[in-house]
């Protein structure tokens, strides 16, 4: 288990739900609305860096066992509740240029109308993209392989499918009155100050996020 993996599982704990059920959502302007669909049985697994480097970053692959309901979910579905957690499809997702690729990534609910999400950090896309184009293939799987745990957190606004990377700016701006979580802030190293680490736990603590929409969460 990876130290993402099990930084949500502890937010989780702390969030007190037991809800089991799967569903998904097929849009942005559905999620806006509370429109969900059931699921009858969902497994989500785990790609390997060597598959995130082929086919893009996100961490997730959902299987149903069903063929038209996989590639539905793989190609248009946007979102999925699964086991208390949330995942955001990466498929047609963009950050200052670049792409996250194909597949699911952790999400939350931010500030109850927006979707926050873990995927590789914009300086790992970037390394990636380097070594692909000076040293081809190989190069570029190396890169992948040594940035696998360099993630950050980014904001989807939903109503314009712009997404926003919750670095030095967003924080300062999020911690303009918290003046004791800016000095906690500076405690961690310069490098690890911006990970979700650091920032998922300080977002709760101001209960900026959640899990999953309430509706589908009784």
């Amino acid at each position: 288990m990876n130290k993402i993996t099990t930084l949500i599982c502890s937010l989780l704990l702390s969030m007190n739900s037991q809800a089991q059920d799967s569903y998904f959502c097929m849009s942005f302007p559905d999620f806006m609305i509370d429109k969900w669909y059931p699921l009858d049985s969902l497994n989500l697994v785990q790609r390997s860096g060597s598959q995130r480097f082929w086919s893009g970053g996100a961490n997730i692959k959902p299987l149903t066992g069903d063929k038209h309901t996989d590639k539905l979910l793989k190609k248009q579905a946007k979102l999925i509740k699964h086991c208390n957690l949330l995942y955001i499809n990466c498929r047609d997702l963009s950050c200052q240029g670049r792409n996250f690729g194909n597949w699911y990534a952790p999400a939350f609910i931010y500030e109850r109308d927006y979707i926050l999400f873990i995927a590789p950090s914009i300086k790992a896309m970037q390394r990636v993209t380097t070594m692909s184009f000076m040293f081809g293939a190989i190069g570029g799987a190396i890169a992948a392989s040594n940035a696998k745990d360099d993630y950050m957190c980014y904001v989807l606004n939903p109503s314009t499918e712009t997404v926003e990377a919750v670095d030095k700016k967003m924080i300062m701006r999020i911690l303009a009155e918290h003046q004791e979580l800016q000095m906690k802030l500076q405690e961690f190293d310069s490098s690890q100050r911006y990970s979700p680490e650091v920032i998922l736990p300080i977002l709760h603590s101001l209960g900026l996020i959640e899990k999953t929409p309430n509706s589908i969460n009784k």
